[in-house]
Protein backbone atom coordinates (compact mmCIF):
# COMPACT_ATOMS: atom_id res chain seq x y z
CA UNK A 1 0.00 0.00 0.00
CA UNK A 2 2.81 2.65 0.93
CA UNK A 3 4.97 1.49 -2.44
CA UNK A 4 1.30 2.25 -4.39
CA UNK A 5 0.71 5.51 -2.60
CA UNK A 6 5.05 6.50 -3.62
CA UNK A 7 3.92 5.63 -6.72
CA UNK A 8 1.17 7.52 -7.14
CA UNK A 9 2.79 10.82 -5.23
CA UNK A 10 5.57 10.24 -8.53
CA UNK A 11 3.15 9.84 -11.20
CA UNK A 12 1.62 13.54 -9.39
CA UNK A 13 5.06 14.89 -9.36
CA UNK A 14 6.45 13.90 -12.66
CA UNK A 15 2.65 15.23 -14.25
CA UNK A 16 2.82 19.15 -12.58
CA UNK A 17 6.52 19.27 -13.46
CA UNK A 18 5.99 18.65 -17.30
CA UNK A 19 3.11 21.32 -16.95
CA UNK A 20 4.71 23.78 -15.08
CA UNK A 21 7.41 23.39 -17.46
CA UNK A 22 5.24 24.39 -20.63
CA UNK A 23 3.05 26.86 -18.58
CA UNK A 24 6.83 28.49 -17.52
CA UNK A 25 8.21 28.49 -20.95
CA UNK A 26 5.34 30.76 -21.78
CA UNK A 27 6.21 33.52 -18.76
CA UNK A 28 8.90 35.89 -19.44
CA UNK A 29 10.98 35.97 -16.19
CA UNK A 30 10.24 38.80 -14.20
CA UNK A 31 10.28 39.80 -10.10
CA UNK A 32 13.51 39.39 -9.36
CA UNK A 33 14.02 37.01 -12.07
CA UNK A 34 14.69 39.38 -14.38
CA UNK A 35 17.56 40.70 -12.10
CA UNK A 36 19.34 37.50 -12.15
CA UNK A 37 19.10 37.12 -16.01
CA UNK A 38 20.83 40.71 -16.69
CA UNK A 39 23.16 39.82 -14.41
CA UNK A 40 24.01 36.43 -16.15
CA UNK A 41 26.90 35.88 -18.80
CA UNK A 42 25.94 34.70 -22.22
CA UNK A 43 27.16 31.74 -22.11
CA UNK A 44 25.14 30.63 -18.53
CA UNK A 45 22.16 32.15 -19.95
CA UNK A 46 22.66 29.46 -22.62
CA UNK A 47 21.87 26.80 -20.10
CA UNK A 48 19.09 25.00 -18.94
CA UNK A 49 16.54 26.63 -16.49
CA UNK A 50 17.81 24.90 -13.57
CA UNK A 51 21.05 27.43 -13.67
CA UNK A 52 18.26 30.41 -12.66
CA UNK A 53 17.65 28.42 -9.06
CA UNK A 54 15.23 30.58 -7.03
CA UNK A 55 14.48 33.32 -10.32
CA UNK A 56 13.24 30.24 -12.78
CA UNK A 57 9.73 31.57 -13.89
CA UNK A 58 8.65 27.86 -13.06
CA UNK A 59 8.43 27.77 -10.09
CA UNK A 60 5.71 30.17 -10.07
CA UNK A 61 3.46 28.81 -12.29
CA UNK A 62 1.20 25.75 -12.39
CA UNK A 63 -1.91 24.59 -13.90
CA UNK A 64 -2.94 22.61 -11.26
CA UNK A 65 -7.07 22.98 -10.39
CA UNK A 66 -7.50 25.68 -7.76
CA UNK A 67 -9.07 25.38 -4.99
CA UNK A 68 -11.73 28.02 -2.96
CA UNK A 69 -11.82 28.59 0.71
CA UNK A 70 -12.39 31.37 3.42
CA UNK A 71 -9.13 31.94 5.73
CA UNK A 72 -10.76 32.89 9.14
CA UNK A 73 -8.34 35.17 11.77
CA UNK A 74 -11.39 35.91 14.41
CA UNK A 75 -14.30 37.69 12.63
CA UNK A 76 -12.35 38.34 9.91
CA UNK A 77 -13.12 36.17 6.68
CA UNK A 78 -10.97 36.33 3.33
CA UNK A 79 -11.99 34.54 0.25
CA UNK A 80 -8.94 32.73 -1.38
CA UNK A 81 -8.89 30.66 -4.84
CA UNK A 82 -5.28 29.03 -4.22
CA UNK A 83 -3.54 25.50 -4.31
CA UNK A 84 -3.07 23.83 -0.87
CA UNK A 85 0.44 22.92 -0.05
CA UNK A 86 -0.03 19.32 0.31
CA UNK A 87 -0.67 19.55 -3.51
CA UNK A 88 2.88 21.29 -4.44
CA UNK A 89 5.13 19.18 -5.96
CA UNK A 90 8.33 18.90 -3.57
CA UNK A 91 8.74 21.97 -1.47
CA UNK A 92 8.71 24.97 -4.35
CA UNK A 93 6.91 27.66 -4.03
CA UNK A 94 4.40 29.33 -6.59
CA UNK A 95 2.46 32.23 -5.77
CA UNK A 96 -0.37 30.45 -5.82
CA UNK A 97 0.42 28.26 -2.68
CA UNK A 98 -1.09 29.66 1.16
CA UNK A 99 2.06 29.78 2.83
CA UNK A 100 2.80 29.89 7.37
CA UNK A 101 3.55 33.41 7.27
CA UNK A 102 1.17 35.10 5.35
CA UNK A 103 -1.23 33.45 7.94
CA UNK A 104 0.32 34.51 10.93
CA UNK A 105 1.28 38.09 9.59
CA UNK A 106 -2.46 38.55 9.00
CA UNK A 107 -2.87 37.39 12.86
CA UNK A 108 -0.27 40.07 13.60
CA UNK A 109 -2.51 42.88 11.88
CA UNK A 110 -5.66 41.93 13.21
CA UNK A 111 -4.40 42.63 16.82
CA UNK A 112 -2.54 45.54 15.74
CA UNK A 113 -5.36 46.98 13.62
CA UNK A 114 -2.90 50.69 14.31
CA UNK A 115 -0.46 50.03 12.14
CA UNK A 116 -2.41 49.36 8.92
CA UNK A 117 -5.88 51.35 9.15
CA UNK A 118 -6.26 54.64 7.05
CA UNK A 119 -2.37 53.64 5.86
CA UNK A 120 -0.96 53.10 2.08
CA UNK A 121 -0.08 49.43 2.09
CA UNK A 122 2.09 47.46 -1.05
CA UNK A 123 2.64 43.95 -0.74
CA UNK A 124 5.96 42.17 -2.70
CA UNK A 125 5.28 38.88 -3.60
CA UNK A 126 1.67 38.65 -2.67
CA UNK A 127 1.26 35.30 -4.23
CA UNK A 128 -2.45 34.32 -3.51
CA UNK A 129 -3.09 38.29 -2.04
CA UNK A 130 -3.86 36.43 1.36
CA UNK A 131 -2.24 38.99 3.77
CA UNK A 132 -2.66 42.03 1.54
CA UNK A 133 -6.69 41.48 1.12
CA UNK A 134 -6.44 40.82 4.97
CA UNK A 135 -4.94 44.04 5.41
CA UNK A 136 -7.54 45.91 3.06
CA UNK A 137 -10.37 44.58 5.04
CA UNK A 138 -9.24 45.33 8.12
CA UNK A 139 -9.28 49.24 7.06
CA UNK A 140 -6.15 49.90 5.00
CA UNK A 141 -6.96 53.23 3.07
CA UNK A 142 -5.37 51.48 -0.20
CA UNK A 143 -3.88 48.45 -1.11
CA UNK A 144 -1.48 47.54 -3.75
CA UNK A 145 -0.85 44.09 -4.51
CA UNK A 146 2.51 42.68 -6.46
CA UNK A 147 4.12 39.83 -7.65
CA UNK A 148 6.61 38.74 -10.81
CA UNK A 149 4.18 37.61 -13.27
CA UNK A 150 1.12 38.72 -15.51
CA UNK A 151 -0.50 34.97 -14.17
CA UNK A 152 0.43 36.13 -10.21
CA UNK A 153 -1.28 39.31 -11.04
CA UNK A 154 -4.47 38.05 -12.61
CA UNK A 155 -4.95 35.63 -9.73
CA UNK A 156 -4.22 38.79 -7.46
CA UNK A 157 -7.54 40.31 -8.97
CA UNK A 158 -9.70 37.90 -8.98
CA UNK A 159 -9.42 36.71 -4.62
CA UNK A 160 -9.19 40.58 -4.57
CA UNK A 161 -13.09 41.03 -6.72
CA UNK A 162 -13.74 38.14 -4.31
CA UNK A 163 -13.34 40.01 -1.11
CA UNK A 164 -15.41 43.01 -2.67
CA UNK A 165 -12.46 45.55 -2.13
CA UNK A 166 -13.27 47.69 -5.16
CA UNK A 167 -10.91 50.38 -6.50
CA UNK A 168 -9.25 50.41 -3.05
CA UNK A 169 -7.28 47.31 -3.51
CA UNK A 170 -5.30 47.19 -7.04
CA UNK A 171 -2.69 44.73 -8.73
CA UNK A 172 0.35 45.01 -10.39
CA UNK A 173 3.47 43.60 -12.29
CA UNK A 174 6.72 44.13 -10.33
CA UNK A 175 10.34 43.13 -10.50
CA UNK A 176 12.24 43.33 -7.44
CA UNK A 177 14.90 46.04 -7.59
CA UNK A 178 13.80 47.79 -10.38
CA UNK A 179 13.76 51.34 -9.29
CA UNK A 180 12.51 52.45 -12.33
CA UNK A 181 9.56 50.24 -12.79
CA UNK A 182 8.75 51.22 -9.30
CA UNK A 183 8.98 54.65 -9.89
CA UNK A 184 6.42 53.80 -12.61
CA UNK A 185 3.43 51.69 -10.07
CA UNK A 186 4.44 54.83 -7.28
CA UNK A 187 3.04 57.14 -10.40
CA UNK A 188 0.37 55.04 -11.13
CA UNK A 189 -1.19 54.36 -7.85
CA UNK A 190 -0.20 58.36 -6.17
CA UNK A 191 2.53 58.36 -4.55
CA UNK A 192 4.81 56.00 -2.07
CA UNK A 193 3.60 53.71 0.87
CA UNK A 194 3.46 53.93 4.72
CA UNK A 195 3.50 50.16 5.19
CA UNK A 196 5.41 47.41 3.19
CA UNK A 197 4.76 43.46 3.83
CA UNK A 198 6.63 40.92 2.74
CA UNK A 199 5.93 36.84 3.88
CA UNK A 200 7.80 33.82 2.90
CA UNK A 201 9.79 35.90 0.12
CA UNK A 202 13.36 34.90 1.14
CA UNK A 203 14.58 31.89 0.03
CA UNK A 204 17.82 32.35 -1.32
CA UNK A 205 20.71 35.13 -0.63
CA UNK A 206 20.07 36.66 -4.72
CA UNK A 207 16.83 37.65 -3.82
CA UNK A 208 17.64 39.70 -0.43
CA UNK A 209 19.46 42.71 -2.18
CA UNK A 210 16.05 43.08 -4.94
CA UNK A 211 13.53 42.31 -1.90
CA UNK A 212 14.69 45.12 0.35
CA UNK A 213 15.63 47.42 -2.62
CA UNK A 214 12.24 47.76 -3.34
CA UNK A 215 11.19 47.71 -0.12
CA UNK A 216 12.97 50.79 0.81
CA UNK A 217 11.90 52.03 -2.58
CA UNK A 218 8.09 52.09 -1.96
CA UNK A 219 8.39 53.24 1.50
CA UNK A 220 7.70 57.41 2.29
CA UNK A 221 10.35 59.14 4.39
CA UNK A 222 9.44 59.29 8.24
CA UNK A 223 7.47 56.69 10.01
CA UNK A 224 7.29 53.96 7.70
CA UNK A 225 7.82 49.94 8.05
CA UNK A 226 8.56 47.19 5.88
CA UNK A 227 7.18 44.21 7.71
CA UNK A 228 8.77 40.67 6.76
CA UNK A 229 8.11 37.26 7.82
CA UNK A 230 9.64 33.97 6.97
CA UNK A 231 9.49 30.35 7.95
CA UNK A 232 12.57 29.52 9.76
CA UNK A 233 12.75 26.67 8.08
CA UNK A 234 13.92 28.12 5.02
CA UNK A 235 14.87 31.49 6.22
CA UNK A 236 17.24 29.55 8.50
CA UNK A 237 20.88 30.95 8.10
CA UNK A 238 19.72 33.68 5.55
CA UNK A 239 19.27 36.46 7.85
CA UNK A 240 22.86 37.29 8.21
CA UNK A 241 22.38 38.31 4.43
CA UNK A 242 19.10 40.28 5.68
CA UNK A 243 21.12 42.12 8.35
CA UNK A 244 24.12 43.09 5.85
CA UNK A 245 22.09 44.25 2.70
CA UNK A 246 19.62 46.35 5.35
CA UNK A 247 22.40 47.94 6.82
CA UNK A 248 24.09 49.16 3.28
CA UNK A 249 20.62 50.16 1.84
CA UNK A 250 19.98 52.47 5.18
CA UNK A 251 17.11 50.44 6.95
CA UNK A 252 16.90 49.80 10.43
CA UNK A 253 16.05 46.21 11.56
CA UNK A 254 14.28 45.77 14.48
CA UNK A 255 14.13 41.82 14.72
CA UNK A 256 11.19 40.96 16.81
CA UNK A 257 10.29 37.85 18.69
CA UNK A 258 9.52 34.72 16.43
CA UNK A 259 5.75 33.42 15.49
CA UNK A 260 5.06 30.34 17.26
CA UNK A 261 2.35 29.12 14.90
CA UNK A 262 0.75 25.88 14.21
CA UNK A 263 3.00 25.02 11.11
CA UNK A 264 6.16 25.62 13.30
CA UNK A 265 8.20 29.22 14.27
CA UNK A 266 8.32 32.38 11.89
CA UNK A 267 10.76 34.73 11.97
CA UNK A 268 9.56 38.19 12.07
CA UNK A 269 11.49 41.32 11.56
CA UNK A 270 10.30 44.87 11.23
CA UNK A 271 12.30 47.68 8.98
CA UNK A 272 12.43 51.31 9.03
CA UNK A 273 13.89 54.31 7.50
CA UNK A 274 16.52 56.13 9.65
CA UNK A 275 17.50 55.12 13.24
CA UNK A 276 15.04 57.92 15.05
CA UNK A 277 12.08 54.87 13.60
CA UNK A 278 14.03 52.16 14.81
CA UNK A 279 14.41 53.46 18.56
CA UNK A 280 10.50 53.88 19.05
CA UNK A 281 9.75 50.03 17.42
CA UNK A 282 12.66 48.84 19.83
CA UNK A 283 10.65 50.03 23.21
CA UNK A 284 7.57 48.20 22.44
CA UNK A 285 7.15 44.56 21.79
CA UNK A 286 3.53 43.86 20.19
CA UNK A 287 1.53 42.07 22.37
CA UNK A 288 0.28 39.37 19.96
CA UNK A 289 3.99 38.11 19.58
CA UNK A 290 4.63 35.80 21.73
CA UNK A 291 8.48 34.24 21.82
CA UNK A 292 9.11 30.53 21.83
CA UNK A 293 10.64 30.71 25.33
CA UNK A 294 7.98 32.38 26.95
CA UNK A 295 5.30 30.07 25.74
CA UNK A 296 7.09 27.12 27.03
CA UNK A 297 7.53 29.25 30.07
CA UNK A 298 3.35 29.39 30.91
CA UNK A 299 2.45 25.77 30.20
Amino acid sequence: RRRRRRRRRRRRVVAVVAASAVAGALVAAAGCGGVAAAEMSDSESDDSGDNLGFFNPDLFTSNVELERDAFTFDDLRVELQFIHNSNQFVDRFVSRVVWPSAQEMCTFFKAHPEEIVGKRVLELGSGTGLCGIAVGLLGAGYVALTDNNDEAVALLAENAKLNKLGEKCTSHTHMWGDTESADKLIEAVGGKFDVVIGTDVVYEPECVNPLLTSARHFLKNGDSKFFLANHTVRYGGLEKYVKQEAVELGLDETVMPSIVGEDGRIDFSIFCKGSDSSAELSTAKPAALTSEAEREGST
